[in-house]
């Protein structure tokens, strides 16, 4: 957590032998007051074995500690042709 923001590392590693698009999305709840933020970010044409690092920054938490917060993340995965 850096000034009230919740940062999420995110690692995208194409494993494949095609170029992937990726759409990751991060929901970060509140405990105390059942708010949640999304965010959402897309790698598009991830060379095969690549990676591609990057973050997402979900601001307007509204928490001051981790403890106070649930981080949820799914991803989409498709294979270009």
């Amino acid at each position: 957590m850096e000034n009230g923001r919740v940062v999420v590392p995110v690692t995208i590693e194409n494993q494949g032998t095609r170029r992937t698009t990726y759409k990751v999305t991060v929901s970060v709840k509140r405990e105390r007051t059942d708010r949640s933020v999304t965010a959402r970010v897309e790698a598009g044409n991830v060379f095969p074995r690549t990676t591609w690092p990057t973050q997402v920054d979900v601001t307007d938490i509204g928490a001051s500690h981790l403890e106070d917060v649930t981080v949820t993340v799914s991803a989409t995965v498709e294979e270009l042709r």
